[in-house]
């Protein structure tokens, strides 16, 4: 009897996920507000509730619009949106493009969240909102809402602003926000309590912590691989100044998106050069290995322009190796030292191509002296310190 029990609520089971329709959100009906003022996020849900969008709110705005374009990839959504150095930036997939404003900074009130989010519906450039179908009953008589009988309740707008604070990831009420309606003047806007006191409106919750606020979207963004190469030309001074070309190449690894530090490993090599010192004849080159770190900053108001500027530090290994001559007698030597490299990289991107200018710093932190065999005469040193000045190409290829 158990046995057959169970059977029949399985099967029950099984019959309701097959009748229970799976819903996925197209790329269209997403977006993602980069900006957790919560004045913000309510009037940007209200205002575009006709089209029925999903608003997912995330805690960091994007350092550009690559990183804007990878936050609407792991979102699948059209839109970015976020303030940056007093402007509203909106991002759209679809076209590729951003367009921005000017806009309030900090915290917003009511009133100015209300302004930023109708500038934001302008610039999405948003078709007409789809009209539902009409009532059969209207359609029969003519008239709009015969056959039904006229409410009476009357809206609790209060009740609605303390039941405000809920996920982000859902469908936003297509009712039309009278906080955002030009027609409703500010100052008697029924949505607005005056017997709530803003330092304790329920809905804004103080006890939840930000960090674990459900409201807000936490997944890391992607990474991002770079490969770059570049030339350029050392100034090194050791004994003697000597000035000669480089070629170096590299992969940088940025681990999130969301941050604008990458991790990488970098190298480079020369052509030999010449030493006629203290009666020693013959060449002296070197090669290099570092890891570096880097930090970028981004120039986000020449958003189409995307010059980006990249400080980095590093330190590995330099491998020095002279040949040549000494008394009459062939020498050999190679020798390991520590490098220790600092710099900055000027990059123009377009798309996930960029190319830019170096400088760099190097540092020899034990540095090497070679002397003759025969009486101890120094004959060259290892340049203890170098400046390098090139140009690069880069290719981020986790697009």
């Amino acid at each position: 009897m158990s046995s057959l029990i169970a059977r029949l609520v399985l099967g029950a089971i099984f019959a309701y996920a097959l009748a229970t329709p799976v819903h996925a959100e197209p790329r269209d009906s997403r977006v993602v507000l980069a900006d957790t003022d919560p004045e913000l996020r309510r009037a940007i849900e209200a205002t575009l509730a006709p089209w029925h969008l999903v608003v997912v709110v995330e805690p960091v705005p994007p350092l550009d619009t690559n990183a804007a374009r990878d936050r609407a990839d792991a979102q699948s959504a059209r839109f970015v949106v976020w303030r940056r150095d007093g402007d509203l930036v909106v991002f759209d997939r679809e076209r590729g493009d951003v367009e921005r404003r000017q806009a309030k900074t900090g915290a917003l009130d009511p009133v100015s969240a209300a302004a930023a989010a109708l500038t934001v519906k302008t610039l999405m450039r948003l078709p007409p909102p789809t009209v539902a179908n009409p009532d059969p009953a209207s359609e029969s008589t003519g008239r709009p809402g015969a056959g039904t009988a006229p409410s009476t309740e009357r809206p609790n707008h209060r009740q609605d602003r303390r039941q405000h604070h809920r996920p982000d990831e859902r469908a936003v009420d297509v009712g039309v926000d009278p906080a955002v309606d030009p027609a409703v003047d500010p100052a008697i806007d029924p949505t607005i309590d005056p017997a709530i006191d803003p330092a304790i409106d329920p809905a804004v919750d103080p006890t939840i912590d930000p960090a674990v606020d459900p409201t807000i979207d936490h997944a890391p963004g992607r990474s991002v691989l770079r490969v770059h190469a570049g030339l350029a030309t050392r100034i090194a001074r050791g004994l003697e100044t000597a000035i000669a070309p480089r070629v170096g190449g590299g992969v940088m690894v940025q681990p999130s998106s969301r941050l604008v530090l990458r991790l990488g490993l970098v190298g480079e090599i020369g052509p030999a050069t010449d030493i006629q010192h203290a009666g020693f004849k013959g060449t002296w080159s070197d090669w290099s290995v570092l890891g570096l770190v880097s930090w970028t900053f981004a120039n986000d108001r020449i958003e189409r322009s995307q010059w980006q500027f990249e400080p980095h530090v590093g330190v590995g290994i330099t491998r020095s190796q002279v040949d040549g001559i000494d008394a009459m007698e062939a020498r050999f030597e190679r020798d390991t030292l520590v490098l220790v490299r600092g710099g900055v990289w000027v990059r123009y991107r377009v798309g996930a191509v960029s190319v830019g200018a170096t400088l760099g710093v190097d540092v020899v932190a034990n540095t090497l002296t070679y002397t003759r065999s025969n009486n101890g005469q120094e004959f060259f040193e290892v340049p203890p310190f170098a400046l390098a000045i090139g140009v690069m190409f880069a290719a981020d290829l986790s697009r």
